[in-house]
């Protein structure tokens, strides 16, 4: 007697399956001792409508920054709250406060679809204002340098804030190791930086560096004049008690 076997083991022309898991069928027949060859192989997709899990690289970025999510789980197309699809979702921020981020999976072929996932908060800082900072610093002789930190005197905040002094204006630029002794002319930029992490725009300062000589001579005069501080660094506000020393040259009279 002939009769058809599956490759789950059941028998007959038409079975009746219920996969949870994409699944492979094929059959043969069998005609008491004689077997045919196996049937081509067909597979039946299984959609699951678990919802997806879905998770954050950061669950709290600053605004301007790109969010960054992805969803696991799916056997479909993943689609987004906010109307995006794919396993990853990147999206700037425009805005700050509170966003919330759900997927769910979604067969076009099947016209079924997944509930919805569990929301995902994430949390968009508000923007850092720039440093209120000088238009520019110079040095005072006989000291060759500034210190950038004083460009930042009148920022209301600058006792409770933290500066990163940048030669370029790029948030990613290398920030400068030392600010305090600056000895080259040119455009300088600070940011300030919150306890978050977040970085501010930033605002420029320039800098101008003259060339100090401690002893100052011409050949049209005959005096000398000989300047020094009893400090080379000092803060803001503090005292500075600087000596001038004013000689007169004796003219070689050819004696």
């Amino acid at each position: 007697m002939q009769e058809a076997i599956w490759s789950n083991t059941q028998k007959g022309p038409e079975i009746t399956v219920a996969p949870t898991s994409a699944t492979k069928y094929f059959a043969f027949c069998k005609d008491n001792n004689c077997v045919s060859a196996s049937s081509d192989t067909l597979l039946i997709g299984v959609f699951s409508k678990n919802a997806p899990k879905i998770s954050a690289l950061k669950s709290q970025v600053c605004l301007g920054d790109t969010i960054q999510l992805r969803a696991n789980g799916c056997t479909g197309k993943v689609e987004w709250s906010n109307g995006s699809t794919g396993e990853t979702l990147k999206e700037k921020t425009k805005i700050s406060g509170v966003q919330n981020y759900t997927a769910k999976c979604v067969s076009d072929t099947l016209q079924c679809e997944s509930q919805v996932s569990d929301s995902l908060k994430i949390t968009v800082l508000e923007k850092i204002s720039k440093p209120t900072v000088l238009q520019s610093l110079r040095n005072t002789c006989p000291v060759q340098f500034v210190n950038l930190n004083n460009a930042t005197s009148i920022d209301s905040q600058s006792t409770s804030s933290v500066f990163l002094f940048k030669n370029d204006s790029l948030q990613t630029a290398e920030t400068i190791s030392d600010p305090t002794k600056i000895a080259v002319s040119g455009i300088y930029y600070i940011f300030k930086k919150s306890t978050d992490g977040c970085l501010s725009a930033p605002s420029a300062i320039a800098v101008g560096i003259s060339d100090c000589s401690s002893t100052t001579k011409t050949d049209t005069v005959d005096i000398q004049v000989r300047k020094s501080a009893n400090v080379s660094v000092a803060d803001i506000n503090s005292k500075v008690f600087y000596r001038i020393v004013i000689k007169k040259h004796q003219k070689d009279h050819g004696h």
